[in-house]
């Protein structure tokens, strides 16, 4: 599964480049379906991958399609990569937890343990949902459908144009140049943020907007400069390293709602044992022994450790990010950027 798009020049009209860019991406989505649907986690993997990347062919030349057609069909494609995602991101912790059930120590391994059962158990809810999703885009006939509408007349500038639109019938490169300088745009807009650690939300959108303009630059990587593939490299690192952090973010709070589980837990137990129909010292002396105690089983060391540790590396992540991100603003990496968009490419054809 690549990431490039085969039969584009820079010359060519916009629409007509809605076919192979979609199509392709379509035809490597279902090649990982029968994988992800025998419970192969690469396969499932794959195929998130690729229903993003046909996500975002889709979201840049929507506009060359009738939307009564399209968006429905735009639709399915989000309910997929979600369905997708929610079983992808469980894989993830638990092999992150796998890994450091490796490392931990004795009175630490119960609450390690704990969490993959746990995670397991919700990635089974999240898999039937998933497996639900893949029967209702087959049942809505989403590959046919999509096929049919990309063979149609639509793409090379059959739909009317709309007031504030580009021409269909416009290069490609005119787009592409508007499309990324956007997308640029959208990405510096949360620069303001990064300074603060404790914006947990816009880092996260941040990468967001990564991924798009990431996604963006290689669809219409042949109407950029000699250098693209340089930037793309360093939108996949701003996109990877805060995704890292994204990481730590999402495991910190599984543990804090895991340790809200168990502090429930045990307040039912004292509760009981407060309840008891025993005599009072017997019960009172049993309660102290539950508070005060603790058994080989309890989860709580472990996932406090885990807690701490996750804590100290979502730091050293972030101060790395920022170290990253203040090298590449010295470097000026925004106005590489607009220059690639802007430079002329030697594969444009008229």
């Amino acid at each position: 599964m690549g990431s490039e798009v085969h039969g584009l020049h820079a010359g060519m009209p916009f629409c007509a480049a809605a076919k192979p860019s979609i199509g392709q991406k379509l035809d490597d989505l279902f090649q990982y379906e029968a994988g992800t649907r025998a419970g192969d986690v690469e396969a499932l993997h794959d195929m998130r991958v690729a229903s993003r990347r046909l996500r975002a062919a889709m979201d840049v030349f929507g506009s060359c399609y009738p939307a009564s057609q399209f968006k429905p069909l735009a639709k399915l494609a989000r309910s997929l990569t979600r369905a997708l995602g929610e079983v992808r991101d469980r894989d993830v912790l638990i092999e992150a937890l796998q890994r450091r059930a490796k490392q931990a120590q004795p009175d630490e391994k119960p609450g390690v343990a704990e969490l993959i059962q746990v995670l397991r158990d919700e990635r089974e809810i999240y898999r039937s949902g998933m497996l639900q999703t893949l029967d209702a885009v087959e049942h809505a006939g989403f590959r046919y459908k999509l096929y049919v509408l990309l063979m149609s007349d639509f793409g090379p500038g059959g739909k009317p144009k709309k007031k504030g639109d580009l021409d269909p019938q416009a290069p490609l490169q005119e787009h592409a140049r508007l499309i990324a300088v956007e997308r640029v745009a959208n990405l510096y807009g949360f620069e303001s943020f990064i300074q603060d650690p404790a914006n947990v939300t816009e880092l996260h959108e941040m990468r967001i907007a990564a991924k798009h303009l990431r996604y963006a630059l290689e669809i219409f990587r042949v109407c950029y400069g000699p250098d693209v593939e340089d930037r793309i490299s360093d939108i996949k690192a701003i996109q990877e390293q805060v995704g890292e952090i994204h990481d730590c973010d999402v495991l910190i709070e599984v543990l804090k709602r895991q340790l809200s589980v168990i502090a429930q837990r045990m307040q039912e137990v004292l509760v009981a044992q407060a309840t008891e129909p025993i005599p009072h010292e017997e019960r009172m002396a049993r309660a102290r022994a539950l508070l005060t105690g603790g058994s080989p089983d309890d989860p709580r060391p472990g996932i406090l450790a885990l807690l701490s540790a996750k804590t100290d590396e979502r730091k050293r992540r972030y101060d790395e990010f920022i170290a990253w991100w203040e090298d590449r603003r010295r470097a000026n990496l925004r106005g590489k950027l607009y220059s690639c968009i802007a430079a002329v490419n030697g594969s444009a054809e008229s």
